[in-house]
């Protein structure tokens, strides 16, 4: 019985010291949500024409638990339009629907934007993988824009900090 309680309370010291143990350093979860989201980079941030029928594609390498703000305004043209926000697989498969290869597409639902003249989310990373904002004036998404016209458009991707997952698994 006392060797029962001795390794159960062995496990959860192991438990506790390996949930705040990552990346070579032990992390402190009594710091406040500021300390964590206090730094921010702006990952990229233009202006820019698409003509209709085009997309324009942004590519950036983020890791698991970044928090991106990511904000598309149409300034000029013949807006609205549709954004994705994807991992390389996903886009690889976009690629594939647009030149034919691929029957369908189906976007990432986490990180996306039909149909808008502004639009402005916070998308925490799923996984380390090199990400891809597409900017859709192409036409052709289920319940997405059609295009009217050539567009010009504000765009920005910003690191606004990072969240660490509290779990076992």
């Amino acid at each position: 019985m006392v060797t029962g309680i001795v390794i159960v309370v062995m496990l959860v010291i192991f438990w506790n010291l390996l949930a705040t143990y990552e990346g070579g350093e032990f992390i402190d979860f009594n710091e406040t949500d500021e300390n964590m989201t206090s730094v921010v980079e702006v990952i990229f941030e233009t202006t820019l024409w698409i003509d209709k029928g085009k997309y324009e594609m942004f590519m950036f390498e983020v890791r698991r638990g970044d928090n991106l703000n990511i904000t598309v305004s149409v300034l000029d043209g013949g807006g609205p339009i549709d954004y994705f926000v994807m991992e390389e697989r996903k886009k690889l498969q976009f690629d594939g629907w647009l030149n034919g290869t691929e029957v369908k597409f189906y976007a990432y639902d986490n990180a996306k934007a039909l149909n808008i003249t502004y639009s402005n989310i916070l998308f925490t990373i799923p996984r380390t993988d090199r990400w891809y904002l597409i900017l859709n004036n192409y036409g052709h998404m289920l319940e997405g824009a059609y295009p009217m016209d050539e567009v010009h458009l504000y765009v920005k991707v910003e690191n606004v900090g990072f969240t660490v997952e509290q779990s076992f698994g």
